[in-house]
């Protein structure tokens, strides 16, 4: 997660290890009302972010 703060703290990082189909099934419920941004890399990974009030929840997904 990163706060409006400009970068100035610290970012919260949690690694999960899931075995999903897809993972805007995960994502939508963590969503809360967030505006979601889904972008999917050359290598296949899958970036999602999720923004409100300058808060930004950014998701990595990538296949094993």
């Amino acid at each position: 997660m990163m706060n409006p703060c400009g970068g100035k703290a610290h970012s919260y990082v949690r690694i999960i290890e899931a075995e999903l189909e897809n993972p805007m099934d995960y994502i939508k419920n963590e969503s809360d009302g967030c505006e979601i941004t889904e972008t999917i890399n050359d290598d296949g990974s899958v970036l999602i972010e999720l923004s409100r009030d300058g808060y930004i929840k950014r998701y990595t997904f990538s296949k094993t």
